[in-house]
């Protein structure tokens, strides 16, 4: 069971918060010690990395607050339960909490693919067997049966298009 936290992490002054949830996460570690980096990447959520020592990849904790409105168009329930199938397999970091307005998770060290690594025959191997793992996973309950999910997804995003715009401005531009 993944503990929810009624803890609301302040976004530009995020280590109180922080804090708290890491004395249950990472019990161990001394709050003198632990040291973060704000991860700047990321156009909706922001994302910061807290770690002992140096940032070395070894134990990183990472913690990702959602963006204002980005549950419109992510299901953040849904987003959790993958995490969650996707760690059972080996094919995602370990999720250690949520809370009000994010995650907290591990970090799985790594390279982000480009358009030439991944021509290369061992990683293309490498994502082969990952998704091999991912569409073993017993989905839900009756046996696996899962409803279709791709249509019902792009009528809520289309959902969200504005039909007009009062602004001129915006008005032309469409």
């Amino acid at each position: 069971m993944i503990p929810d936290f009624n803890i609301c992490v302040d976004e530009d002054d995020f280590t109180a918060g922080a804090l708290e949830l890491l004395r249950s996460v990472r019990p161990t570690w001394s709050e003198s010690q632990i040291q973060y980096k704000v991860y700047t990447e990321g156009i909706t959520n922001k994302l910061i990395g807290f770690y002992i020592g140096n940032d070395s990849n070894d134990d990183v904790v990472l913690f990702r607050l959602y963006g204002k409105n980005t549950e419109m168009i992510i299901d953040r329930k849904a987003e959790v339960q993958t995490m969650k199938l996707f760690s059972s397999v080996g094919c995602s970091a370990p999720l250690y909490a949520t809370f009000q307005n994010g995650i907290c998770y591990g970090f799985v060290p790594g390279e982000t693919l480009d358009e030439v690594s991944v021509r290369e025959p061992t990683v293309q191997r490498l994502v082969a067997k990952a998704f091999v793992k991912i569409h073993r996973l017993e989905l839900g309950e009756n046996g696996g049966k899962q409803r279709a999910i791709l249509f019902p997804v792009l009528k809520r995003y289309l959902s969200l298009i504005p039909t007009h715009f009062d602004d001129p401005d915006r008005k032309s531009v469409v």
